[in-house]
């Protein structure tokens, strides 16, 4: 999602937008902010921190999920241990990819993570599968902001910035020595869903944050990273 406070920010930090998507699916991205170089000196020598408005979120529950989700995507969801973070794909009748998602697998409900243009035509393809299951979907495109660490102080600075909301379950130290798991942690007093992802080469978290509270815990982040 777009989060107009962090695009404002965006603007004033003076930066680059690149186009990601087709139609009215499309999504401006801050590519840059006018110097290349030094932005990926940050992040191999410390910390950068993104926006990726182009990332949404599926939310599944119900007591079927797991079995739902099982005979419809490439991975054992049925084996998967609560926590457990994994990619998988949707394939179609004929095997082609419908979708590329990572799945997020909790007590009480099930994320599927995928590019936001993405998410109309996997809703429409789960929701032809139902039947009779006990299994509600519905599109999180609006309620989380998508942001990323990545660097070899990412651990750090995600530190710098822990609080303890009375819900959180997790620690920054714990959730960043645990790759494959996603973990509910405190972030400038905002309960925050995040999981260890290197991606590019580093020690890399993406955060899951409630929209109300992604302009602060944005900022929080860049303040933080001096």
């Amino acid at each position: 999602m777009i989060d107009a406070n962090i695009r404002a920010l965006e603007d004033r930090l003076d930066a680059d937008y690149l186009a990601f998507g087709e139609g009215d699916a499309v999504v401006p991205i801050a590519s840059n902010y006018g110097g290349y170089e030094a932005e990926y000196g940050a992040i191999r020598a410390r910390v950068g921190v993104m926006h990726l408005p182009h990332r949404g979120l599926i939310d599944v529950r119900g007591d079927d999920r797991a079995d739902f989700l099982h005979r419809l995507i490439t991975n054992d969801v049925n084996g998967a241990a609560e926590g457990s973070t994994f990619r998988s794909l949707l394939l179609n009748e004929k095997g082609r990819i419908v979708a590329d998602m990572f799945v997020h697998h909790g007590g009480e409900n099930t994320w599927l993570e995928l590019d936001a243009c993405d998410i109309p035509a996997v809703m429409a393809a789960l929701e032809g599968k139902l039947f009779a299951e006990d299994v509600t979907l519905a599109s999180w495109v609006d309620e989380r902001v998508c942001l990323a660490c990545h660097g070899p102080s990412t651990a750090a600075l995600l530190t710098a910035i822990e609080g303890e909301p009375s819900d959180a379950v997790s620690t920054v130290r714990a959730m960043v020595d645990m790759p494959d798991t996603t973990h509910v942690v405190g972030l400038a007093g905002s309960r925050v869903s995040a999981s260890r992802r290197d991606t590019i080469g580093e020690v890399g978290v993406v955060l899951w944050v409630p929209t109300a509270d992604a302009g602060r815990v944005y900022r929080a982040l860049l303040d933080a990273s001096g």
